[in-house]
């Protein structure tokens, strides 16, 4: 599958301000199996872009094809739905897109809602939660008796339960320690190898750039580099986007290489001193 936008625009409507594009002229496509990072300064248009992926809202002008399913701003609820069953989203604050009494019941409820009956449910549940690793003994609790990390491992689960094509994330790793954030990403890398596009966006270029295989970077609506991490943050990015510190750092040492982890820097700094 792959995903296509043409000419996309989307208007947002203001009561108190003219309106303003918050996407203008968008013009992209993507590939199934990338892990694609997308970052920008707030109000950039990241969170719309992704919100249009998934289809919770719909352009003002332009279309967006998903493999041969033309989506604009006219498209009934039933095709949406449709081309919503390939994406799982994963929602900043996971606490809000958790309802339910229990872990459990909560992966459920999503499998549910795509047709499955209760025993499928529970055994698509039950599977994805020891895949994403929440401890049996954590089933039965209450989703707001856990940690933000697992919080949103939980509604990793939710969104992965239905085994979607796509995984869009909006900030995965807000709020985390690096200890979560580390185990976050061995599960995104572990659905990844096993051939899901992801697609996050975040403002946390130190975590997630050594990962991914393409970085997109938003100013104003429009897309002002697109390419993968290691030839976008070899540049300067002016004020729209810090590059990881281990790049800052190499070149604050005279490295012109981009490491994009501290394993790389490592290797660096330890190729200059043999």
């Amino acid at each position: 599958m792959a995903i296509e936008f043409k000419q996309v625009n989307y208007l947002y409507k203001s009561f108190l301000h003219e309106n303003s594009f918050s996407l203008n002229n968008l013009s992209l496509s993507i590939n199934s199996g990338e892990f694609i990072l997308v970052a920008g300064q707030t109000g950039s248009g990241k969170t719309t872009f992704l919100r249009l992926l998934d289809t919770l809202i719909l352009p003002s002008n332009g279309e967006i094809n998903f493999d041969g399913q033309i989506i604009n701003n006219s498209s009934p609820e039933k095709i949406l739905m449709k081309v919503r069953r390939n994406f799982g989203f994963v929602f900043q604050f996971p606490q809000r897109q958790l309802f339910s009494p229990t872990v459990l019941d909560d992966v459920e409820f999503a499998a549910l809602n795509f047709g499955n009956n209760k025993a499928e449910a529970s055994k698509k549940a039950k599977e994805v939660l020891k895949q994403i690793g929440i401890e049996e003994d954590l089933w039965e609790h209450s989703v707001f008796n856990l940690s933000v990390g697992q919080m949103r491992k939980v509604a990793i689960a939710g969104a992965l339960v239905n085994q979607p094509k796509y995984l869009l994330l909006d900030e995965p790793t807000s709020g985390m320690d690096e200890y979560a954030k580390n185990d976050l990403l061995k599960i995104l890398n572990y659905f990844h190898e096993q051939g899901a596009t992801i697609i996050a966006v975040s403002h946390d270029i130190n975590t997630l750039a050594p990962l991914v295989d393409r970085a997109i970077i938003f100013r104003r609506g429009k897309i002002i580099s697109d390419n993968n991490p290691t030839k976008i943050f070899s540049k300067p990015m002016n004020a729209d986007i810090q590059p990881p510190s281990t790049v800052s750092f190499a070149r604050s040492i005279g490295l012109k290489s981009t490491p994009l982890s501290i394993d790389e820097l490592a290797d660096e700094i330890e190729a200059i001193n043999e």
